[in-house]
């Protein structure tokens, strides 16, 4: 049901006289509707006039202005992350654009960050930001925080479309502390080089951190890769595609040094994206790598245009 604008007590009496065999429902709401969020109600539903449902999506749009119903949808919405959704396999998703806030709870499926057999569905809630134009756009983020992230952890954020200041970056991850993953569609760093590294707020924002798996998508510079490198000290798997061409012996040289210097304890998967790949490159970095011992036990290999790099921790 798409733009669904009738109110919820009606769409509920509908489900009750047409929903005993149904099998697949989409839901999406624009209509600032708070019902439409009650997770509980959903559940009843669900329950008790929806025994053959397959497949379940919601999707509800919220003004972020609106901030007397924000608060009101972010007390409701931690009930979307309890066991009766974990259970149907169904997850929480938030999408914060410039003058929304997009619920999702949709059927889980496999993202970059799945990389392990074995996932956790009790932690799979994610944030995407689509917008970035400042501080003052942080602050409408940061007010929608303080009612709502809290409640509902986010464990995957995802920035999407524009580039993000690396400041910008520092304060979000500081609001977000149970992230796991992170997905960046582009960064831009001070022009200052590294003057940032040893700003208190940088050191904390790293120390405190728990992300293990961060994909940069659109990579200008490698200052870039190593500004996140420091900035995620406890990251095990780091993607990346680079939007020139590089040299691919010297940026994988120069990087396994820089892990080797700084004794990274985590890392221990690199997988990163070239114009051009044939078995030649492979054997060439194999080569270069074993010669001047900058790995000991490790795997390298082309998966489509990707080179995935893979070693054991000491």
């Amino acid at each position: 049901m798409k733009d669904c604008e009738i109110e919820f007590d009606r769409f509920e009496q509908l489900i009750r006289k047409i929903g005993c065999q149904l099998q697949v429902l989409h839901v999406t709401n624009e209509c600032d509707n708070d019902k439409y969020l009650d997770a509980n109600r959903w559940k009843t539903l669900i329950l008790d006039y929806l025994p053959h449902l397959k497949e379940f999506f919601l999707k509800c749009y919220k003004d972020v202005e609106n901030k007397s119903a924000i608060r009101i949808d972010f007390e409701r919405i931690k009930l979307f992350t309890s066991l009766f959704w974990i259970e149907r396999k169904l997850i929480l998703e938030m999408e914060v654009t410039d003058f929304q806030i997009i619920y999702s709870i949709r059927p889980f499926k496999k993202r970059w960050y799945n990389i392990n057999s074995f996932i956790d569905f009790s932690k799979s809630t994610q944030l995407t930001m689509t917008c970035f134009p400042g501080d003052e756009y942080f602050e409408t983020f940061r007010s929608a925080n303080g009612t709502v992230l809290p409640v509902a952890e986010i464990y995957h954020l995802e920035t999407s479309k524009q580039t993000i200041i690396s400041g910008s970056l520092m304060k979000i991850l500081n609001e977000l502390p149970e992230l796991d993953s992170l997905k960046i569609f582009r960064l831009s760093i001070s022009q200052i080089r590294y003057s940032f590294i040893d700003d208190q707020n940088f050191r904390l924002v790293s120390y405190q951190n728990k992300i293990t798996k961060v994909y940069l998508e659109n990579v200008n510079k490698s200052e870039e890769v190593y500004f996140l490198l420091k900035l995620c000290p406890r990251m095990k798997y780091f993607k990346m595609n680079f939007i020139y061409n590089i040299d691919y012996k010297l940026f994988v040289r120069n990087f396994l040094r820089i892990i080797n210097s700084n004794r990274h304890q985590y890392l221990q998967s690199l997988y990163f994206q070239i114009s051009k790949i044939n078995i030649q490159i492979i054997n060439e970095l194999e080569e270069m790598i074993n010669h001047e011992k900058l790995l000991r036990h490790f795997t390298i290999k082309h998966i489509l245009n990707y080179i995935h790099l893979e070693w054991k921790l000491i």
